[in-house]
This record gives structure tokens, sequence and C-alpha cells, in this order.
């Protein structure tokens, strides 16, 4: 076997594995259920994600949940959110940011937020949102959307592409990576998880990352080509 057919082989080799991380990463979750109360037994949620060029895609099935109730998606930080002082930010993309503000109570935003000019309301909401949705008669519902960063394990949620006064913020740990609440209220509030006490409770949650580390194909995929650059330069002798 010649030495440039042996290294194509290898180039091949880490193009199929890296293809191979990528489909992986298209994958369904089974949510754990918390909601505490025994109307609503088969209560269920699963999250499938796929990532790509830097974006997150996440589509959340919820079956046999509350009747025609608002729902909202909430991702967790390790530290807090410069617009709002809590560990929490909507699912949604940092370009959501301003328009999730305007059904914010005015009284949650920070000093900082109200520096860049986001303006709150008075509390009443608003009964939709990039982050959440209503079930139907059957308590079934079905929501998609795009994160335009990647949602990875030791990543960040971006408040610098926002504004850059800002610094990102660490994605949360374990546990409550991804907390769906359900709202009394039937409206959701924006960047805040709620409208006040008793207005929101959780029902599903995911306890860890779903989402691996991009770090391990890439140090595979970069393996693979070194493996290769190597036998480039010191090809095996071939026995007559």
């Amino acid at each position: 076997m010649s030495v440039r057919i042996v290294t194509a082989s290898w180039l091949l080799a880490g193009a199929l594995v890296l293809t191979a991380f990528d489909q992986a990463s298209g994958q369904t979750y089974l949510m754990d259920t918390v909601y505490a109360g025994s109307e609503y037994p088969n209560a269920s949620a699963e999250l499938t994600y796929s990532l790509a060029n830097g974006s997150t895609g996440v589509e959340i099935n919820v079956s046999n949940a509350a009747p025609d109730q608002f729902y909202s998606i909430w991702l967790k930080l390790d530290g807090i959110s410069p617009l709002t002082g809590i560990d929490a930010v909507p699912l949604a993309g940092v370009s959501e940011l301003a328009s999730l503000a305007l059904s914010t109570p005015d009284e949650k935003l920070t000093p900082a937020a109200k520096s860049l000019g986001l303006v709150g309301d008075d509390g009443s909401g608003a009964a939709s949102g990039p982050n959440g949705f209503i079930t139907d008669a059957n308590g079934d519902a079905v929501h998609s959307l795009t994160l335009d960063f990647p949602l990875v394990e030791g990543g960040m949620f971006s408040f610098d592409q926002f504004d850059s006064s800002l610094s990102p913020v660490p994605l949360g740990s374990t546990p409550f990576l991804l907390n769906a609440l359900s709202h009394t209220d039937q409206v959701g509030h924006g960047l805040f998880p709620d409208g006040g006490p008793g207005t929101a409770a959780p029902w599903f949650w995911t306890p860890h990352y779903a989402v691996p580390e991009p770090s391990a194909a890439l140090l595979l995929g970069i393996s693979c080509v070194v493996m290769a650059a190597r036998w480039r330069r010191n090809p095996r002798k071939v026995l007559p």
C-alpha cells in the first residue's frame, strides 16, 4: 500500500468519525418529570437537540400534561444574568433578549439592563414568547427553536453578543440545566420566570447536560490529522 493511499485512508477515517459524531449530536432525551400533583400521572416531555455551525436546534415534545396551559423553558446559569440578577435565562437566542425584556416586570430589570435602554412592563406579561408554548386540549405540545449559541457543557451564554459592555456567563452545571415551568396566570414574564409567588411551578427538567462537549470530536479529528501527517513524514518501508 502506498504512503499516499494510507494517508488518504486516515483522513477518510477521521472524516467518518466526525460525521458520526455530528449525527449523534441529534439525539432525544426523556426529561425528568417533577410535577408533584396526581392529576396528570402520565405527563412526560422529550428533548431533542442538534448542533450545527455554532447554533443549537432544540425541540421539546410534551405529552399528557395540563391541557390549554402556558409553559416556559428556562436555562440555568453558573452565575447570574446581568439583566435580571438571577441564575437563569429564557431558553431563547441572545437576539431575543430585547423583545423578552418588554414583557419582564420592570422592577425585575437590573440597573445595568435599564442603562442599556431596556424597559419592562407592569407585570401583565405576554401570552407568547420564544421560550413559551401552550398545550392543546390533550395536554400535548411541540416547541421548536434555534439558539444562536452552542448549548454544550462548559459553554457560555453570550450576553456580550447582546451588548459589548456585558460579560458572557457560563452555562449551569448539574442539576437542572433546563427547567419547564407551568404558569397559573397563563402568561410568561419575559426575562423573569414568574409574575409573583405561586404563579409558576416546575414540571420537567434535565438533571444533566444532554449535549456533549464538542472538544471530544475536535480532539479526535486533530488526532487523525496528526497521525496522517506523521505517517506521511515517516512512511513504513514496504517489504519486497
